[in-house]
């Protein structure tokens, strides 16, 4: 297995209890297929709240783009953690990926951006539901107005 960065490191700075998407494009150049069941795991470090939405099952010689959503501890500080693919049996291989976080607070700029640049959640949980505006009776009425009829338009 291996990542498309060669240094299997990567560094954010966060503030405290943000969430983020983290992914790797990652090649099985081994000579069998990973098996149903493999999961990109926790090894060791700091412990990180992570959650991963599928498995990773590839075949020699292919890639798969693997995501995983990381919640930035409450207290601030650095904090590492190795992460490694693992099967269904606990056997883990693979090399391993570092992710390392730093947690402090943000300036008003880097909030700003920390806005701009948050990916839209690949997983999200449910879907929102925007509420159509379907004429002056809808309860739900658009901000914007109704443009003024003239009859003799449609003449």
């Amino acid at each position: 297995m291996r990542t498309r960065d060669s240094a299997h490191v990567f560094n954010f700075v966060y503030r405290p209890n943000a969430s983020f998407f983290c992914g790797w494009r990652v090649v099985n150049d081994g000579r069998f297929r990973w098996p149903d069941g493999t999961r990109l795991a926790f090894v060791d470090g700091d412990p990180i709240d992570y959650e991963v939405w599928k498995d990773t099952v590839i075949d020699p010689d292919q890639s798969d783009l693997v995501e995983i959503r990381i919640t930035c501890p409450i207290e601030m500080g650095d904090f590492k953690a190795r992460f490694q693919f693992v099967t269904p049996q606990n056997i883990f291989f693979g090399e391993s990926i570092w992710v390392i976080i730093c947690v402090r607070p943000l300036t008003e700029e880097e909030a700003a951006m920390e806005v701009v640049v948050q990916p839209m959640d690949p997983f999200p949980r449910e879907l929102a539901v925007m509420p159509y505006n379907e004429g002056s009776n809808h309860r739900f009425r658009s901000p914007v107005p109704d443009p003024p009829q003239d009859d003799s338009m449609m003449e």
